[in-house]
């Protein structure tokens, strides 16, 4: 029972963290225009799409642990996953090749481990 409740409070957190992070990107879209990292993971993805996407998938996690679907939960977690891995991979690149140095990517690494927790959890 503890087991069930970690994995859906750490499922919750997730999905919830990631919502409001890109709910904060679609409404200060000047972040992504004032940061190296960004110009980064703009190769990948176009910078809409980059919010939007963590929005998308942390309202789906969030509404697969309510209703306990379990294809909703797969499907949102492996995608925060990829995206908070992406974003965490970009933050070291900056910090290695460029001049400009930050601990982001450390702090990123809480998001990633948390989603990989949940999904080889739900896997």
């Amino acid at each position: 029972m503890k087991k069930v409740f970690l994995l859906r409070f750490y499922g919750l957190l997730v999905g919830l963290v990631s919502s409001i992070y890109g709910l904060k990107l679609i409404l200060n879209p000047e972040i992504l225009g004032q940061y190296k990292t960004y110009e980064i993971i703009g190769g990948f993805f176009s910078s809409p799409i980059f919010a939007y996407s963590f929005l998308l998938f942390g309202l789906l996690k969030i509404f697969g642990v309510v209703i306990n679907n379990r294809a909703i939960k797969i499907v949102s977690i492996f995608g925060l996953l990829f995206l908070w891995t992406l974003f965490c991979v970009s933050f070291f690149i900056v910090d290695i090749y460029c001049e400009f140095s930050t601990s982001l990517g450390i702090l990123c690494l809480f998001p990633v481990s948390i989603s990989a927790r949940v999904a080889l959890s739900e896997v």
